[in-house]
């Protein structure tokens, strides 16, 4: 028999989720809108990817945990897009 319940997320989870929320908490459209170190990417780009990396991982996670197949990404493209779109973030 497996037991399929949930546990509790642990504490060092919760704040490492809330690190980088906090980081960009008071950014405004100018710190978004302005260019990270990484090339033709803005801080909404970067900040895009990061929340788009851990959205990914919580697919492998839930595939890992009740063995349904969730890979990271739907494609590559899908992927791009999303960073591409959330260049946009804070507008």
């Amino acid at each position: 028999m497996t037991d399929t319940a949930r546990p509790s997320t642990p504490a060092w989870a919760r704040a490492g989720t809330q690190l980088p929320l906090d980081a960009v908490a008071d950014f405004d459209e100018a710190v978004f809108s302005a260019p990270s170190l990484l090339p033709e990417w803005s801080r909404g780009h970067l900040v895009a990817h990061v929340a788009a990396s851990a959205d990914a991982l919580c697919n492998l996670v839930h595939w890992a945990g009740v063995g349904e197949r969730a890979p990271m990404y739907a494609s590559a493209e899908e992927h791009a897009v999303g960073i591409a779109r959330g260049g946009h973030v804070g507008r």
